[in-house]
């Protein structure tokens, strides 16, 4: 009786949602609603699947956080979204777990979203080969943008697929299955895109332009590099720039100060001589 109820609640509800254009997901309390700004999900955590409906903005720092052990999120071993009726229920393709992860991508995000959540104004948003990862079989490496803020991620398939056709939520979002294939390339309108290498951990930082630059400097002995505060721009061996990825040693930008200086002076003067000559006659 119960499971005919199920079936029946579910064929009322997804008909009604037909009529209506909205979104069914399944639930713990059972098939529901999804509102604008909301997703299906359905995700392994702590040893529990769990299928639900999330905000967008939570749905995003989830994708960004599979694989990792932060003490900021909930350790995710595979997360799935769409929005499509019925597409986060228990037989869904994207209902199964991995076996087995990628090679290395790019994890983490950086932008509007995470300066809304940061209690320090100081604080320096990184996203790096911070997850390590083997055996390419049901995951992939992804990019995308929301709200100004740029996400980077390892999903599944089916996410990649339904990333791709939401289209109003994931912008310029790309998988790929190469090592460290989704560096993102592009910088949140009012943000700073900065080379970061520290500690042997590199990617890129990108942070507010009216108070970040990007730097190199000494740690341990070590070069640097990375993003910080405009106040410690003067600090004794720092060296700052404010252009995007203007402090890669790997791509050096055009000589500024003194030595610039000086060559524009001879230039100058090299003119007015010839100049003088050219009045002689």
């Amino acid at each position: 009786m119960a499971t005919k109820s199920l079936i029946l609640s579910i064929a009322v509800l997804c008909s009604i949602a037909l009529a209506l254009g909205d979104t069914v997901c399944q639930t713990s309390t059972g098939p529901t609603y999804s509102h604008p700004g909301q997703v299906c999900a359905r995700y392994s955590s702590n040893g529990y699947t769990v299928s639900a409906i999330q905000a967008v903005s939570t749905a995003m720092q989830n994708l960004a956080s599979v694989g990792t052990d932060s003490s900021s999120y909930a350790s995710f071993k595979y997360y799935y979204v769409c929005n499509t009726t019925g597409c986060n229920t228990g037989s869904a393709s994207a209902g199964v777990a991995p076996t087995a992860w990628p090679t290395t991508c790019y994890t983490g995000y950086a932008g509007a979203a995470y300066v809304a959540q940061s209690n320090d104004p100081d604080d320096i948003a990184v996203i790096s080969k911070s997850i390590e990862l083997t055996n390419a079989d049901n995951l992939q490496c992804a990019t995308w943008v929301y709200g100004n803020t740029v996400y980077a991620a390892a999903v599944s398939q089916a996410t990649c697929n339904s990333m791709k056709n939401l289209t109003s939520v994931f912008q310029s979002a790309s998988c790929c299955s190469g090592t460290n294939c989704n560096m993102p390339t592009t910088v949140p309108t009012g943000f700073l895109k900065c080379y970061y290498s520290l500690s042997g951990e590199t990617g890129i930082t990108i942070n507010p332009t009216s108070s970040s630059s990007c730097a190199s400097f000494s740690l341990n002995g070590a070069a640097a590099y990375g993003a910080v505060p405009q106040s410690q721009c003067s600090t004794s061996g720092v060296t700052c720039c404010s252009t995007d990825m203007c402090n890669d040693p790997s791509n050096p930008q055009p000589e500024h100060g003194a030595a610039a200086h000086t060559m524009l002076s001879f230039a100058v003067a090299l003119i007015a001589v010839i100049a003088i000559a050219l009045s002689a006659f």
